[in-house]
């Protein structure tokens, strides 16, 4: 079941999207370096993620396996 996300969610979301943009071309043009990326992912991940709290919607699925926001 998807629902609205809670801030103690931004942990789980920032991991759920570094793990979705992992190879993402823009992202891994930015932080290429493979060892670097998952800190990088979670650092950026969760400041986009406290941007959706304050100025969109942001859901997660009750396994923690998906989260979208706009």
């Amino acid at each position: 079941m998807i629902r609205h996300a809670l801030r103690a969610h931004i942990p789980s979301i920032a991991e759920i999207w570094t793990d979705a943009f992992s190879s993402d071309p823009y992202f891994r043009w930015i932080q290429p370096d493979d060892a670097r990326w998952p800190a990088f992912g979670i650092e950026w991940m969760t400041f986009i993620a406290e941007l959706c709290f304050a100025r969109g919607h942001t859901f997660i699925d009750d396994d923690r396996r998906v989260a979208v926001a706009w």
